[in-house]
């Protein structure tokens, strides 16, 4: 093992730890939050200000629930480098991706959604290059993107491999000439025998994962 994978070994494993722990804080949460909505209801008739604490239990759920999303995420995201090598499901992944990439969209005020792919797809890749070239390809977009445009990603079987479209409307293409971060997810793809294509007048990305 080199230095380089010895440190992402370690993040992985102490995130997942503290994930784990996290899942386990908000379980309790919810779980109370539960037996406070079994009471509120045993007392429906004569329980003062009830309207405030159905909102308020309402609303720690709602977190309760968007917290262990986000556990959800940090779990994937710690243990991909535990292979360097994995099949991976296209669409389940793609979901993860736009999770993970939703906050930089909302600051941008960027749409960015995951469209039709296929749920049986699966492919062999590296998990932590596969996650580096969608980012670097989202990243390039939200540096050039105006508010109200839109970003929708795709995935299609080609062969052993799988083909991601960044599907772009209200806005222009960045170009690997033009775009560090577009030239550094072509050159990521290059060396794993993929390719990156930017096409305007399509207004697609096109990325091709080899397998």
């Amino acid at each position: 093992m080199t230095h380089e994978q010895d440190k992402a070994a370690y993040m992985g494993r102490i995130t997942a730890a503290l994930t784990h722990e996290m899942r386990n804080v908000l379980a309790t949460m919810r779980e109370s939050g539960g037996l406070l909505e079994d009471v509120l209801m045993m007392h429906k008739e004569d329980f003062p200000r009830r309207e405030i604490f159905e909102k308020s239990l309402g609303r720690i759920g709602t977190q309760a629930k968007r917290g262990m999303d986000i556990c959800a995420a940090l779990s994937r995201l710690a243990h991909s480098p535990d292979t360097p090598v994995a099949t991976l499901n296209a669409a389940e992944w793609l979901d993860y991706f736009v999770f993970i990439c939703s906050r930089f969209a909302r600051l941008k005020e960027i749409s960015l959604a995951h469209g039709m792919t296929p749920a049986g797809i699966s492919f062999s890749t590296d998990p932590v290059q596969f996650q580096m070239v969608l980012f670097h390809v989202m990243d390039a977009l939200f540096g050039v993107l105006p508010a109200a445009s839109s970003v929708t990603l795709t995935g299609e079987a080609a062969g052993s491999g799988l083909t991601v479209r960044f599907n772009v409307s209200g806005g222009p293409l960045p170009q690997p000439d033009s775009s560090p971060e577009l030239a550094l997810a072509q050159s990521l793809l290059a060396g794993a025998g993929g390719f990156l294509r930017s096409d305007s007048s399509v207004g697609q990305i096109e990325t091709f994962f080899a397998s």
